[in-house]
């Protein structure tokens, strides 16, 4: 198989310091200001190569076993002649393509180019993974950047460790025998492909792949965790407490603009006319009629639910303000670029016992968690695990709504357990 180049970092080099500093062959002059398209992922493999003497078979297959070597990635509408860059957002969730980042950006060279479909590939050994510490299951930023330094826009690609393996693999053992693995037949371009007069031609090299497991925890940044707290006033808990009984009775529950509920109640004369109705009847005529107390009520509701809208009343916010018996006090506990892609985050509140969990979507890089009445002093817990089952270290803080992002710094989790044994200490008796 032909030598495959390592990866490196295009910013950085002898005396370099930052993206200007770097010497490379431009055709600047040529005007080219246009930058190339967005990469369009074909496949992100992570595998295992299996034994000389493998063969496909069909007996079913046993889980695969951790391991780095090697991988491959394949992209669409790659501009032939740029680079391919990436930062792990497994390594840094907050990373980003930006000059004073030199050091977290990597340049992937490409294994082979199919020029009439515009296609690369980039395939790394077992080394090469090593060196740059990618591991499978990892996650990155993916972009091409052409010789005059025009970029696309990045794309999220994860490492797939075994979710392309849809084959059996008979492999040899030491010792003698045979296990049963899975895995699949993998091709990898090598060199230029669909080049008319090319003296040499591009080659597929075919290797037996295994699946590999993701065994690597995330990384929380606890820095970029803040939260932010929403009182109700005892006024607007009144309010919103009258206005989902009526919208509910009256409409039912979605969310309405006070446009919508006008149309309503002029459609529906007969229900000021209605015992029953009339007393929800006049709390949706006098709201709707109040742009100053609707807008209000607007970024309460939406607030506490995590809703975006500037004209709707949220009626999932009215409903968890309607629940309390009490004015609440809701916290948003926001993880931006805090977390890779994929990682599932769960907040306990210790003192009330209140669970809230979300995932961070894979071309996401944050996300929003409510909690409800929660109030200084109290235990806020974070645990988090990846789609592969790794959990990584939890952070636990107290809140307290008067310091920066609304963490104190005593840690609950900082705590001592005595010693326990079922078997009691012996006990010495006095000599006489």
């Amino acid at each position: 198989m032909s030598t495959i180049q390592s990866i490196s970092r295009p910013y950085v080099g002898q005396g370099a310091k930052n993206i200007d500093d770097v010497k490379q062959v431009s055709d600047k002059k040529a005007g080219d200001v246009t930058s190339p398209a967005t990469p369009q992922l074909v496949r992100a493999w992570a595998f295992e190569l299996a034994a000389d003497g493998s063969t496909l078979a069909p007996p079913p297959p046993p889980p695969g076993q951790p391991g780095r070597d090697p991988l491959v990635i394949e992209l669409a509408q790659i501009e032939i002649g740029t680079r391919i860059e990436l930062i792990s957002l497994s390594d840094n969730p907050a990373a980003e393509f930006c000059k004073k980042c030199e050091g977290e950006i990597f340049e992937l060279p490409l294994t082979g180019y199919d020029v009439q479909n515009r296609r690369a590939t980039i395939a790394l050994n077992e080394d090469q993974m090593k060196a740059k510490g990618i591991a499978p299951g990892e996650r990155f930023m993916l972009r091409q950047v052409d010789k005059d330094g025009n970029a696309s826009e990045a794309i999220h690609v994860h490492l797939d460790p075994n979710g392309w393996a849809n084959q059996n693999i008979s492999e040899p053992v030491q010792g003698g025998g045979t296990q049963n693995v899975r895995g699949r037949q993998i091709d990898i371009a090598v060199g230029m492909h669909n080049l008319q007069g090319n003296p040499n031609p591009g080659q597929m090299e075919r290797v037996l792949g295994k699946a590999a497991t993701d065994a690597s925890a995330p990384k929380l940044l606890e820095a970029n965790i803040k939260v932010e707290t929403t009182k109700v006033s005892k006024s607007d808990h009144e309010a919103l407490q009258k206005y989902y009984a009526a919208i509910t009775t009256l409409i039912g529950g979605q969310d309405w603009d006070a446009a919508s509920i006008k149309t309503y109640l002029t459609n529906n004369p007969s229900w000021a006319q209605n015992t029953s109705y009339k007393p929800h009847y006049d709390v949706l005529q006098a709201l709707s009629a109040d742009a100053t107390q609707f807008d209000k009520l607007v970024k309460l509701t939406n607030a506490i639910a995590g809703g975006t809208s500037t004209t709707h009343l949220s009626f999932a916010g009215a409903q968890k303000v309607a629940s309390t018996s009490t004015a609440p006090s809701f916290a948003s506990l926001t993880f931006d670029k805090a977390l890779e892609p994929g990682v599932t985050a769960t907040v306990q509140n210790s003192r009330t016992g209140e669970v809230v969990a979300g995932a961070v979507g894979d071309n996401a890089r944050s996300l929003r968690l409510n909690l409800n009445d929660v109030k200084d002093g109290d235990p806020l817990i974070i645990t988090y695990v990846d789609r592969h089952g790794n959990a990584g270290a939890p952070y636990g803080f107290r809140f307290d709504e008067a310091a920066k992002d609304g963490k104190a710094k005593s840690n609950p989790l900082d705590i001592r357990l005595g010693g326990f044994s079922l078997r009691p200490k012996p006990t010495t008796t006095p000599s006489a």
